[in-house]
């Protein structure tokens, strides 16, 4: 309910999917032994692959993190971003899943992928 709005503002189709995940997902609970803070980090990095999928493009997402985090302030648009990958794990993160079977899963399953 409270991620209604944000799954509104969505394609429709990208909606659907993530509804059908969020439905999937209604059940878990997390274990006990995560901390708040690696729910944290569990949360900003879901934020940043939800923003891959909406950008469709790894490297606007990229720049929108490494400008969001403070890694590429000083970076101009179009700037080679390698830097910015090897120094942020974030960025390093976002990479490896762009690449992933996962991701490429999501986008056909969300009517994205070529």
């Amino acid at each position: 309910a409270e991620a209604d709005p944000l799954i509104a503002a969505l394609p429709e189709r990208t909606g659907e999917a993530v509804r059908g995940l969020l439905r999937d997902l209604s059940g878990v609970t997390l274990p006990a032994t995560f901390t708040g803070e690696s729910v944290l980090t569990g949360l900003a990095r879901t934020a940043d692959r939800v923003g891959l999928l909406a950008a469709g493009q790894l490297r606007a997402a990229a720049e929108c993190l490494a400008r969001h985090t403070g890694i590429g302030e000083s970076v101009a648009r179009g700037d080679d971003l390698a830097w910015a990958v090897r120094s942020g794990s974030r960025l390093r993160d976002l990479v490896k899943y762009a690449l992933s079977d996962d991701y490429a899963l999501l986008r056909r399953a969300a009517g994205l992928a070529l």
